[in-house]
Formats: C-alpha cells, structure tokens, sequence
C-alpha cells in the first residue's frame, strides 16, 4: 500500500471510530450526502497532506 493509501485509510478509520463512539445518533443525524462530503473533505485534506510530504521527501533527497 502506497503512502496515499495509508494516509486516506487512517483518515477514514478515525471517522468511522468518531462515527461507532456516538453511535445510532450521529448515523441518524448525517444522510448519504453528508457523508459523502465528510469522506470527500477527508479525501481531499489527505491529497494536500501527501502532496507536502512528497515535497517535504524530495526537498530532503
């Protein structure tokens, strides 16, 4: 699994670890299109977050 990968998968386990903590609540409270956002929002944060690491190893390499 390539950097990129690891990094979206951590993200997504901490939503589903916040999500499982408050339980049915929190489920009934977002539909499909919020989680939607919230996993795309993930998605794009982990993109930039890679995007500096990269930058970050090359400058260093």
């Amino acid at each position: 699994m390539d950097d990129k990968a690891k990094i979206f998968k951590h993200l997504q386990d901490r939503l589903s670890a916040v999500s499982n903590e408050r339980g049915e609540k929190l489920r009934d409270e977002l539909g499909d299109l919020e989680k939607h956002v919230v996993l795309t929002r993930i998605f794009l944060n982990a993109e930039k977050e890679y995007a500096v690491f990269k930058k970050k190893t090359r400058n260093e390499a």
